[in-house]
């Protein structure tokens, strides 16, 4: 079956800095997420960092914890101890995807099949 409608993803900073705050030391996007049958489980986001110099981390999942009215799930996540610990001193880039689950495990994602992204930079 189909699972919840996803759309309208908002990314409240356009680049990531680390660990300083040269930029946006916090990785702040917002999706809307509905759903007409079986109701919203779960919505959660996958992101991982990849570096200019090769390097392909792993995917981190993290939960909303901003979220605002009419169904906008928000994530606010402090990366920049993260992302160091990762990238070293590399710059690089930020991918991320949505994704969701009504309450029979029907899953979808945002986008479908591929993956948003940001540049982040070292910053000393």
């Amino acid at each position: 079956g189909a699972g919840p409608t996803m759309g309208n993803p908002v990314a409240l900073v356009a680049e990531l800095s680390y660990p300083s705050n040269c930029t946006s030391s916090a990785l702040k996007v917002a999706i809307k997420v509905t759903d007409a049958g079986k109701g919203i489980k779960s919505v959660w986001l996958a992101y991982r960092y990849l570096g200019d110099g090769g390097y392909t981390g792993n995917w981190h999942k993290v939960s909303p914890n901003d979220n605002a009215a009419g169904g906008v799930y928000g994530f606010n996540y402090a990366i920049g101890g993260e992302a160091a610990g990762e990238l070293g001193t590399q710059n690089g880039t930020l991918q991320y995807q949505f994704f969701a689950t009504d309450n029979s495990d029907n899953q979808t994602s945002y986008p479908n099949g591929s993956v948003l992204g940001m540049p982040i930079k070292y910053c000393p």
